[in-house]
């Protein structure tokens, strides 16, 4: 579609023609010295070493009124991962963003591969044994936590706020926050417990929740909010302990949600204002 309008403004006598097949594509340019579409990276050609074809730069408003007579725009070589990558294997993440290669060093290990006969483990394994210093600023450092994981020691099989005791990276069990943590380092994560009064069913959370009402937790800890007792309610959300029913009254179950659901005890009536939230009892 393009090289019409290039050779026409450019003077270039082409003609045209199609392969009959992919093995006869890879044929022609390597018995007849001919113009022929390709691409990079790529290894068909790649031991030809054939040259581009240079245009004036591309003009995004000249292709957009149909004028071809510059270079198509560059597409970019880019990296491709599952999207959860990041959240599975932190590190291997970090290595792909941090890892670049340049065109020509791929190229060179495709050439050797071709010439050489190499597989492409055999290609990749030169290439690393002779550019260290340029893939060791790739390797991610270990106690580099992303968000959602916190500094763990392998040795003691725990989590740890202190950098020079932590082996590596895991992600922030159920009850647990990750939490940003500083230090001469640099910047980190490391997971804590839910504070009082809060909880985390999920892990890799970047918070802990407020205990919900009808529960409360007292401590610091993994540990979900425990439902109020028989006798006891909490009409409030984040609370720390639940609160006590009114005397001479009790709960018919766990986790009771509103001083409405304290009841008499066996023995006694409710005597309440009806107008009032308050439970009043009195023996019979």
């Amino acid at each position: 579609v393009t090289t019409t309008p290039q050779a026409a403004a450019y003077n270039m006598p082409i003609a045209h023609g199609v392969a009959a097949s992919w093995s006869k594509f890879l044929e022609v340019p390597k018995k007849y010295k001919t113009m022929f579409y390709w691409w990079t990276p790529d290894n068909a050609f790649i031991e030809m070493r054939p040259s581009k074809l240079v245009l004036p730069p591309f003009n995004a408003y000249a292709w957009s009124q149909a004028d071809y007579t510059t270079a198509a725009d560059a597409l970019p070589v880019v990296k491709i991962a599952p999207k959860d990558l990041q959240a599975m294997a932190p590190d291997i993440s970090k290595l792909l963003e941090a890892s670049v290669f340049d065109l020509e060093a791929v190229d060179n290990m495709m050439i050797n591969m071709k010439s050489k006969s190499l597989t492409r483990e055999q290609v990749a394994c030169d290439w690393l044994k002779g550019n260290t210093d340029r893939w060791k600023p790739w390797i991610p450092k270990a106690t580099k936590c992303n968000p959602g994981f916190g500094l763990y020691d392998d040795a003691t099989d725990t989590f740890t706020a202190n950098r020079a005791t932590a082996t590596t990276c895991r992600a922030c069990l159920p009850g647990m926050l990750s939490k940003a943590f500083t230090d001469d380092d640099g910047s980190t994560y490391i997971c804590e417990a839910c504070p009082a009064g809060q909880q985390q069913l999920g892990a890799g959370a970047m918070a802990c929740d407020a205990c919900p009402a009808g529960t409360a937790k007292a401590e610091q800890s993994t540990e979900e909010c425990a439902p109020c007792a028989a006798g006891q309610y909490q009409d409030e959300k984040g609370a720390l302990q639940c609160k006590m029913c009114p005397p001479g009254t009790t709960t018919m179950i766990l986790g009771t949600k509103l001083i409405s659901g304290c009841g008499c005890q066996a023995g006694s009536i409710d005597v309440s204002d009806l107008n009032s939230p308050d439970r009043l009892s009195a023996g019979c």
